[in-house]
């Protein structure tokens, strides 16, 4: 039984990750969750961004993002690694590329997704 529940568990914070970006419970990653994104909602896109843990790396984020209207963010950092989410409004489609073409091209970014 505990296994089992175990397993859902682990489970259920994997799906949580694919599909929002919360790292809520990881042991070996940094933390971060913010509300879900309505459904209703079809301008707001989720920046989820693994860096270096190094200073600099959220001032070429946010620098990348001053243009748009940022509705939230949140950083944690574990160890060498950080993480940071940041839920945007995108009126254009062809900016979610633009964005995500510039966060990864910082030095210290190890994956960038964009979840919409």
């Amino acid at each position: 039984e505990a296994q089992r529940m175990i397993g859902i568990e682990v489970a259920t914070a994997a799906t949580k990750f694919v599909n929002t970006g919360a790292s809520i419970n990881a042991v070996n990653f940094a933390e971060c969750d913010l509300r879900a994104i309505p459904s209703t909602d079809r301008t707001t896109v989720r920046i989820v961004n693994v860096h270096q843990n190094v200073p600099g790396v959220l001032r070429q984020i946010n620098n990348i993002l001053a243009d748009y209207n940022v509705n939230k963010q949140i950083s944690d950092s574990k160890g060498d690694v950080a993480y940071f989410m940041a839920d945007v409004t995108v009126e254009d489609s062809k900016d979610i590329n633009t964005i995500y073409e510039h966060v990864t091209a910082i030095g210290e970014n190890i994956i960038t997704r964009v979840l919409f």
